[in-house]
């Protein structure tokens, strides 16, 4: 069950993950979780076909509606979501950790000022993102930061960077909650004939594929989606296996992939590296 295709990484996501199913000998079946609706409302729908596990990527389930599911036998995976306190199994990145590097990241190249753009307020994905890099940011002694909400669009992305950067006292650096709204951001500056990464450094989170193209060249974290996916196959093998199977939670790592959105100092690459966060440089592309 997906939503939320006007992010590209999701594309990526039900690519693979139908890929390695199929290679599994498992023959999923898609439904789409219609924009601002949780899985609740069409979950009767799919109760339809005798299903063996529910995989929800990129949308909402109730604590109550997860464990109906446990109730009928039926194992419901979370991928990149979580739901506190449902039963349900869940395969997610390190969000907290890595919306931590990234305040590491700015701060340690001297940035002042700093701005946040959030994705939903609601989803556990982009609390974590945004409780990694607001605690880190307390523990690192800056309070100067103004916050914005982008729901993971894009165009909500460039609307708050706009109000961020009209402002007399803008930040000098924007984290956003994910890639398609740095993009946003990144097309927000340019609008305003702000100089990316001169007078502003701009970061993301995800690796979608727009992130590499020459007109963004995003730093950002990368999410092992491969590993994720295989992870998630895996966990429904075992689930199939297990009449009574204990809930079962994973967080995979991520990596800070560095690029020519933001501006980096060497000393605070090493210090990261050092400190046992994978780091990848990739060459800002030619436009």
């Amino acid at each position: 069950m997906m939503g939320n295709f006007e992010n590209p990484f999701y594309s990526v996501v039900l690519e693979e993950l139908t890929l390695e199913l199929q290679r599994g000998g498992l023959h999923p079946l898609l439904f789409v979780v219609p924009r601002g609706q949780a899985v609740d409302g069409v979950l009767p729908q799919l109760l339809q076909y005798r299903v063996d596990a529910i995989v929800i990527v990129s949308a909402t389930m109730s604590s109550n509606m997860a464990e109906a599911c446990l109730k009928r036998g039926l194992p419901v995976v979370l991928f990149n979501r979580s739901i506190p306190n449902a039963a349900a199994h869940v395969v997610i990145k390190d969000n907290y950790r890595g919306g931590g590097i990234m305040a590491d990241l700015l701060v340690g190249s001297v940035h002042r000022r700093l701005g946040y753009i959030s994705g939903h307020t609601d989803t556990m994905t982009s609390i974590d993102r945004q409780r990694g890099f607001m605690d880190r940011l307390q523990l690192l002694g800056v309070a100067d930061v103004v916050t914005r909400q982008g729901n993971y669009t894009y165009e909500g992305a460039r609307r708050a960077a706009t109000e961020m950067l009209a402002a007399r006292d803008r930040p000098d650096g924007i984290f956003c909650a994910n890639d398609l709204m740095a993009c946003g951001a990144v097309d927000a500056a340019r609008a305003l004939g702000i100089d990316v990464p001169g007078e502003l450094s701009i970061v993301g989170f995800d690796d979608i594929p727009q992130s590499s193209w020459a007109g963004y060249g995003l730093t950002t974290m990368r999410g092992q989606v491969g590993a994720m996916v295989r992870s998630t196959c895996d966990l429904l093998a075992r689930l199939s296996d297990s009449e009574s199977p204990e809930r079962v939670s994973i967080t995979m790592p991520t990596e800070l992939v560095v690029r020519g959105s933001a501006r980096i100092n060497d000393a605070t690459i090493a210090a990261l590296a050092e400190s046992g966060i994978a780091v990848v440089r990739e060459p800002m592309p030619q436009t």
